[in-house]
């Protein structure tokens, strides 16, 4: 289901406006922490590549959460 379907289903079972809001800016803030916790795996691999190739090892990935105003971002990042 894309964003904008998501969007209108909530315009359409909120009863007022401030409900509305309310439930777009829950779903807004766990879409952004999401998206940010992808951006930070893909740099992740960025820097993972970069370093095997400069002769560093690898030794595990684990995961990590940090706390955003926005919200806690989940990613799993390498040792």
């Amino acid at each position: 289901m894309d964003i904008i379907s998501i969007i209108a289903g909530l315009l359409k079972d909120t009863k007022s406006l401030i409900e509305f809001e309310e439930q777009l800016k829950l779903l807004m803030q766990k879409a952004f922490t999401q998206w940010v916790g992808e951006i930070f795996e893909e740099l992740d691999k960025i820097i993972k590549q970069e370093k095997l190739e400069e002769g560093w090892v690898y030794c595990r990935s684990d995961n990590r959460n940090i706390q955003f105003l926005f919200g806690s971002v989940t990613f799993i990042r390498s040792l």
